[in-house]
Parts: structure tokens; sequence; C-alpha cells
């Protein structure tokens, strides 16, 4: 069984705990109908710090160091919903679980595309019928094709690349030729495609190696 052990920083109100802890049950909940692995997850909630911050238009971020390490960052819980709670946590659920049974990083940009557009595809899953989603997931699940194939032609030759400064922009905020989030809409795409082509769901595919 899949259990979270929540820790709150930075005063964390009881009313925003009380929320937290919410959507953390419905996580473990929709988690171990999936998955049958047995783990505990810290889940450190606090105000961002580092190079770690929050997407602007969701005021929520994440963050996965191991199996057993996952940092939730907002400067304000409060604005935050349970719905967006539940999504993140499962988000970075994937890569804690991944992290935990099978511990390949993602030392390339290949890599770590893949590595995210499984939490991504797992964080589709979770939302599946509930349209309360973070505006991050809407804007990857709309991508239209033709920017697909932008993407893949701007990056496709840095597939190998392991400069952390250049797969960061290719992930986060892009460039005036990359868009934002090329990395993260591409992983999703490449890992759409494998689930399809070889019928299998993302809960096993989270276990599958590079």
């Amino acid at each position: 069984m899949i259990i979270f052990k929540p820790q709150f920083f930075n005063q964390i109100n009881e009313k925003d705990k009380q929320k937290i802890n919410s959507a953390i049950i419905k996580a473990q909940d929709f988690l171990n109908k999936g998955f049958g692995n047995d783990a505990e997850i810290d889940l450190f909630f606090c105000k961002p710090f580092g190079i770690s911050s929050p997407i602007p238009e969701d005021n929520i971020g994440g963050r996965t160091y191991f199996g057993n390490m996952v940092f939730i960052m907002s400067n304000d819980f409060s604005e935050v919903s349970e719905d967006i709670l539940f999504e993140i946590i499962c988000h970075e659920s994937s890569h804690a679980l991944r992290y935990w049974f099978l511990p390949e990083y993602g030392n390339t940009l290949l890599d770590t595309m893949v590595l995210e557009g499984l939490a991504v595809c797992l964080e589709e899953e979770s939302m599946r019928d509930n349209e309360k989603r973070q505006f991050f997931l809407k804007e990857v699940l709309k991508t239209s094709d033709s920017e697909m194939i932008n993407i893949y032609n701007l990056i496709k030759d840095d597939f190998n690349s392991t400069d952390s400064d250049y797969i960061n922009k290719v992930l986060f905020d892009g460039d005036e030729n990359i868009p934002r989030w090329a990395g993260y809409k591409l992983g999703y795409y490449i890992v759409r495609k494998y689930l399809a082509e070889n019928n299998t769901s993302v809960f096993e595919a989270t276990f599958d190696s590079y």
C-alpha cells in the first residue's frame, strides 16, 4: 500500500492542513487502485525555496528528490484548491514511485522528457473525470500535432544532452524559439504513443525501464 506522511512548514493554517489532508487521502485511494506496490512517501508542504518556484497561474509547484521525499510548494495554500492539490500529488508520486522501485534518473534530455511524460500521463488519468485541472495540464493536453512536430524538430539533435541548464530551459520557460513546457509536451506525446502501441497502462509503464 502507498502511504503518504505529510509534514507542514511555514505556519500553514489548520484549514489548509485539513484541505491538504483530504487531497492526500484521495491521492492514496487513486494510486492504490492502480499500483500494487508498498511505499511510504514523505510529503513536505512549504513555501518555495532555492531554484524551485510554483507555476504562477496555479500558485503551486512540486519537486521530487528521492523515492520518499516530495516537496509541494505554494506561496499561499489557501489559494490552491483541493482538486489541484490532489492532481500535483499524483504527478509527483509518479516520480517518487519510479525512483523507489526503478532508480533510473533523468540524465539526458530524452530521459527527462520520458520521466515527465509518465508523470503527466498519470496526472491526466487522475483528473480524467474532473475538469478542475491545473493550467499547466490544460496547456500540455491542448498542444496541437503541428506544435509537437515543431518542438521535435527544434530539439531532436539534443536528445542526448546532459546540460542541466539546457534541459531546464526545454522543460520550463523555453526561449524565443522553444515553447514554454516543450519538454513536458513532447514527453507526454512520447509516453502516450508508447502506451497506445504497447496496449499498456500508465500504472504499468511507470516501472518500464528506459
